[in-house]
């Protein structure tokens, strides 16, 4: 592969990444707005559908992040190689970058993406009470 080639990828794996997580991030948003606005309003039924598609979704995501950042991580590796052995990207950070850092990443990222995902059923829950309240209390 190229110097070209390499870079090239590393955007391209990048953008990807970034488009992913910002699918991530509407699908988390959604599911805040939702759980502030109608948590409290759900049957069991409509509850136990609505978590468990939240669910599925944010297992999928976790997986595809994990995938797509390992690749980026794999590619970090390759690109530290390249330069070494004096083929160029001295001027890419991604072939200066640590590899403590990098092999790190997408641990990181799925350690992100659980958090989310368990803060975002908390917050469910606490509105889901905190709203039957206040409409039992009206």
């Amino acid at each position: 592969m190229t110097e070209y080639e390499m870079a090239d990828l590393f955007d391209s794996l990048y953008a990807t990444a970034f488009t992913m997580s910002s699918i991530s991030m509407t699908l988390v948003s959604g599911f805040l707005v939702a759980s502030f606005v109608a948590a409290h309003r759900l049957s069991r039924t409509m509850t136990g559908l609505a978590l468990g598609i939240y669910t599925w979704m944010t297992f999928l995501m976790i997986n595809a992040s994990y995938r797509q950042f390992s690749i980026i991580s794999g590619l970090y590796s390759k690109m530290r190689d390249f330069n070494t052995s004096g083929k160029g990207l001295e001027w890419h950070t991604g072939a200066l970058s640590p590899a403590a850092t990098t092999d790190a990443i997408p641990y990181a990222i799925s350690a992100f993406g659980v958090i989310v995902f368990v803060a975002t059923i908390y917050f469910f829950f606490h509105c889901r009470r905190v709203n039957t309240k206040a409409d039992a209390g009206a």
